[in-house]
């Protein structure tokens, strides 16, 4: 019979992690928009990276982490420490990002695109 698999169903620390990561993400971002309304600034690059690499990112691959083994069926060996490493490198990338925006820094910029691919690419 074919259909879901629950066999290889990564632990939901996993799943919960980037979730959690994400959701924080996005108050961070609400607040960033709070302080450019009261602020009256609208640099907006800060607000936007925030929000997709930060938020959207974060949902995006605790989602593939979750559904892949369970509806394709890829089996995803010793899921707890890529899912760290993903977690980690897009986590300190989502944050570096805005940060390398505000301050103009070509250093923090190259750091960041550089953790962000290797969590992508490593994810995918």
């Amino acid at each position: 019979m074919k259909g879901l698999s629950l066999l290889y169903l990564p632990p939901f620390s996993i799943v919960a992690r980037f979730m959690i990561t994400g959701s924080l993400l996005g108050v961070v971002t609400a607040l960033y928009s709070l302080y450019m309304v009261y602020s009256s600034s609208t640099y907006l690059p800060p607000l936007v990276h925030l929000f997709t690499l930060g938020f959207m990112s974060s949902f995006m691959v605790g989602a593939l982490f979750q559904m892949l083994p369970v509806v394709a069926g890829a089996v995803i060996d010793n899921p707890l420490p890529k899912a760290t490493f993903s977690h980690v490198t897009l986590t300190i990338s989502a944050l570096m990002f805005p940060f390398s925006l505000v301050f103009r820094e070509p250093y923090l910029y190259l750091t960041a695109l550089s953790l962000l691919t290797l969590s992508l690419l490593f994810t995918s």
